[in-house]
């Protein structure tokens, strides 16, 4: 089961959903890719805490306390698929603004800040990355899902062999790995016989 703490000024996600086996876990992959697209949202000097562990623990708090209204978009973004898969998510909120941060430093917790992270979560949980690159490289399938923010040299999709081509503004590594050459969208699309391609379409400015 996946555990959510919500906070006023962040939250923690740890656990595994294990509806599914890798890489067909949609529910891992929902709460991932809302969990990610929230804390991109931020600018690094608003975030006091953001720590992915090998655990797959997610740790992440900001400065000060969040705008309710900001708070009440994850918080019914989570709960709406919590309400779907209630046997696979948890959700716990508390409106202690300090209580986080206290049960961090009994912890004796390092803040560790890292924003490029991929959140694709598998039965391992979740891992921290280090230049666009995931911790875990046997962790094959999609890192970015469709329509979601990438930066410049970050990973969409793993693979071995083309399962995926590289379309738009993706460049392919050697072992096919698929990763962002240009800030964007994320976008997927079919072509040819029965082939699919990502590729990144730059942001509207």
């Amino acid at each position: 089961m996946i555990n959510i703490k919500l906070y006023k000024n962040g939250f923690v996600i740890n656990g595994h959903a294990e509806y599914n086996d890798h890489g067909k876990d949609i529910v891992c992959a929902g709460v991932s890719a809302i969990s990610q697209g929230f804390i991109n949202s931020f600018n690094k000097d608003e975030i006091s805490v953001l720590n992915v562990s090998e655990e797959g623990e997610i740790i992440f708090t900001l400065k000060k306390e969040m705008n309710p209204d900001i708070l009440n978009i994850i918080s019914s973004q989570l709960k709406t698929i919590a309400i779907a898969y209630p046997k696979e998510i948890n959700i716990e909120s508390y409106n202690d603004f300090l209580e986080l941060e206290r049960k961090l430093k009994m912890k004796n917790f390092n803040k560790n800040i890292n924003l490029n992270l991929q959140l694709f979560a598998s039965k391992k949980g979740v891992g921290s990355t280090k230049n666009g690159r995931d911790s875990n490289p046997k962790n094959l399938g999609a890192k970015l899902g469709d329509g979601q923010y990438t930066k410049s040299g970050q990973i969409i999709y793993r693979q071995r062999g083309n399962k995926i081509y590289p379309g738009t503004n993706v460049g392919q590594g050697k072992d096919h790995t698929l990763f962002a050459k240009t800030e964007g969208t994320v976008k997927y699309s079919s072509f040819g016989d029965n082939k699919k391609k990502v590729s990144v379409f730059p942001l509207e400015k």
